[in-house]
């Protein structure tokens, strides 16, 4: 069976989601991105004490790394792109030098630097054949929507402890449009392959 090969262009549109407004208060007097939002998140007294400590800005942060995954577990993408890619995400999401200067207790930190090391999984995870099975695509679309969704839920609800009224930015709204772009193009592409219809060569290879 020939595997699908899922495009690059929703991955593109979800990183670029990610710079676009996550979070927007009443008159957008208060836009964050998702890396901002993270941040503005990890600082919140609300979130150090949740259920899960720094939760929001885990799952928030977590996200580029689902679509590092989407993008380097394909057929098709070289082992120099890969590595470089996953090499740049890892860099991104690491914290700032003042934690390897002796600011290592810091719970933010640390989980910055986790993520590091997440990113460098997924890099490692490519030597694995099955990581680019659809089925494994497309489950990587779904958990990242509902990451972003419960993210961006508890996000909003630390900002309401303060408060504050907010609601979700373009940029959620666009990640999860790619995402679900993803799905279905997914979806499309295993009933294709399984059934060898002829349609499956207008949707991918």
């Amino acid at each position: 069976m020939k595997r699908a090969l899922l495009p690059l262009w929703p991955v593109g549109l979800g990183l670029l989601a990610c710079f676009l407004p996550w979070m927007e208060s009443a008159g957008n007097t208060l836009t964050l991105n998702l890396w901002d939002l993270a941040e503005w998140c990890s600082i919140n007294p609300l979130s150090r004490h949740a259920n899960i400590p720094l939760g929001a800005s885990l799952g928030l942060r977590s996200l580029p790394l689902f679509l590092l995954a989407l993008a380097i577990w394909r057929d098709a993408m070289p082992t120099p792109l890969r590595m470089t890619l996953t090499l740049l995400t890892a860099i991104a999401v690491l914290p700032p030098p003042e934690f390897l200067l002796g600011d290592a207790g810091d719970p933010n930190h640390r989980q910055q630097l986790a993520l590091g090391f997440v990113a460098l999984l997924c890099g490692f995870a490519c030597r694995f054949p099955f990581v680019r099975r659809p089925l494994i695509l497309r489950g990587t679309g779904l958990i990242a929507m509902a990451v972003a969704w419960l993210s961006l839920s508890a996000a909003l609800a630390l900002q309401k402890g303060l408060g504050l009224e907010t609601h979700p930015g373009p940029g959620f709204l666009l990640f999860m449009f790619a995402m679900l772009w993803l799905e279905v193009f997914g979806l499309q592409n295993i009933r294709a392959t399984r059934h060898e219809s002829p349609w499956r060569f207008l949707v991918g290879s």
